[in-house]
């Protein structure tokens, strides 16, 4: 079945069995992307929303988030978008987590030509003093986030999976 919008059949399936805080990895027509999201269903609709708005002509999008998906996407028309969750928050997966699993996951694939991300580092919303939060994210899980971009526990990882290939 053709899709009449980007991502419409996912957001269907997700609308009622919706999935809170969680990294998961998008494909389609074989390339992929890691995206994070406050819920999965939300994020989806964001990402067709923003697609419906991106023009690759205008300047303004030179740097959009998801160039890349967009434009593979409007090559390859008419394929089929599939979905792999990598994490979600639960009782031992809190949003610091979350973060270093989404920063691991674009770390390793930085060379990977299939991975369509154009950010080298999870996109952060900025922070709102009245409600002491990074968009949904919490201010303690950005701080120990970025505390540990710069520790030797990920100069390790980055030594041992983040060749190029």
């Amino acid at each position: 079945m053709v899709e009449k919008y980007m991502l419409e059949n996912l957001i269907n399936k997700y609308k009622n069995n919706d999935i809170s805080e969680v990294v998961y990895r998008l494909t389609y027509a074989g390339k992929f992307i890691i995206i994070k999201g406050k819920t999965l269903c939300g994020s989806l609709i964001i990402l067709r929303n923003t697609y419906d708005y991106y023009n690759p002509s205008n300047k303004k999008h030179e740097n959009h988030l998801y160039k890349h998906l967009y434009n593979h996407y409007r090559r390859h028309p008419n394929m089929r978008f599939t979905i792999k969750i990598l994490a979600k928050k639960d009782r031992k997966t809190g949003q610091y987590e979350l973060l270093k699993r989404e920063q691991m996951e674009l770390d390793k694939n930085r060379f990977n030509k299939l991975c369509l991300n154009n950010a080298v580092e999870p996109y952060i919303p900025i922070y709102n003093e009245s409600t002491g939060k990074y968009g949904w994210i919490d201010k303690p899980a950005v701080m120990n986030f970025n505390r540990w971009l710069t520790s030797k526990q990920r100069a390790d990882y980055l030594k041992r999976y983040c060749q190029p290939l």
